[in-house]
């Protein structure tokens, strides 16, 4: 199941704006990529919004603090 977040503020990536960020519940392979990936909090959010969105991280950094934070509570619902 796919649930999209709306971002607060649309990103470019790839030459077209996103208004949307699909995401999909998390597995226990995303929590182990975690445990194994990066040790710093903002990194491990980037990784876990990677998994679960199917967006490159390089596409995810434009993202503002204002969705970050809309974005973590329910990051944590899909885990």
């Amino acid at each position: 199941m796919v649930e999209p977040y709306k971002l607060i503020h649309p990103v470019t990536v790839d030459d077209r704006q996103v208004t949307e960020i699909p995401l999909r519940r998390g597995t226990l392979g995303d929590l182990i990529a975690l445990e194994k990936g990066p040790k710093g909090e903002s990194e491990q959010l980037l990784l876990l919004l990677s998994r679960l969105s199917g967006f490159e991280k390089q596409s995810l950094v434009a993202i503002t603090a204002d969705d970050i934070f809309g974005l973590t509570p329910v990051l944590g619902d899909l885990l």
